[in-house]
């Protein structure tokens, strides 16, 4: 027996999306940021899709979003301008990867670092490369998985490593709140990121005072210490910004 359905063409395994809810999903997520006045950079590790990418871009986005180099390539390779990776790098090979394409398509990439180490090999590769990067420093807020804790000093030393370099950007701090993956409820959900939110006005006041006093920083240079900060997002659903 024959059947006219569009199903019966389908090559399997694939992947069927609601048009309808899919987008809806994108403008509340847009017009969540657009309320709070923050850019949204949506983190594309889910959907790892060129079209739903172009249709973020399109709702407003300032850009994506990724997790490793080889998807920041297949981005910039598609068209993108503007692209985060969200973890931190120390391999002067990726680097190298991740600045030649950035280079050859004039592309803006920003790095999340935790490391003196990833400030070196960062700052040598974009002289190498002579492509500006900016970087994040990333404030571990409670998954414990990279980044640095608010009250640690070393937050200090960091950021002015990346200011006083010729070649790197500081853009200011990035935070993820993975935890909250695990919430099971909305008010748990919004816990979390209270306590995102406290921890990133933690390390923003207690840091960036002494950045601007003890390393000379501009008081406008130094107030970014929290612009990057992943904010209160979660009061109405358990999701995710990146702001830049």
């Amino acid at each position: 027996m024959r059947s006219d359905s569009i199903f019966d063409e389908l090559e399997t395994p694939a992947v069927l999306l609601d048009e309808t809810r899919l987008m809806a999903n994108l403008r509340a997520m847009q017009y969540l940021a657009d309320r709070h006045g923050v850019a949204l950079r949506p983190h594309a590790k889910t959907h790892k899709s060129l079209e739903i990418g172009r249709r973020q871009i399109g709702l407003g986005a300032s850009g994506v979003t990724v997790t490793t180099v080889d998807e920041a390539l297949v981005f910039m390779a598609g068209g993108f301008k503007s692209i985060t990776v969200a973890r931190p790098m120390v391999s002067p090979s990726k680097w190298d990867r991740l600045l030649a394409a950035a280079k050859d398509r004039c592309v803006a990439v920003r790095v999340v670092t935790d490391s003196r180490e990833g400030i070196q090999v960062a700052g040598e590769r974009a002289a190498v490369h002579g492509h500006i990067v900016g970087l994040f420093l990333k404030i571990d807020v409670g998954l414990h998985r990279c980044g640095l804790l608010p009250e640690d000093p070393r937050v200090v030393e960091l950021a002015g490593m990346i200011h006083d370099h010729a070649e790197l950007d500081f853009r200011g701090i990035l935070s993820h709140a993975g935890h909250a993956y695990g919430a099971k409820s909305r008010a748990e959900a919004a816990r979390s990121g209270r306590g995102t939110a406290n921890h990133g006005r933690g390390a923003r006041c207690a840091e960036g005072g002494r950045l601007a006093g003890n390393r000379g920083l501009r008081r406008r240079d130094a107030g970014r210490l929290g612009h990057g900060l992943l904010r209160r997002h979660y009061r109405d659903q358990a999701g995710q910004l990146r702001l830049s």
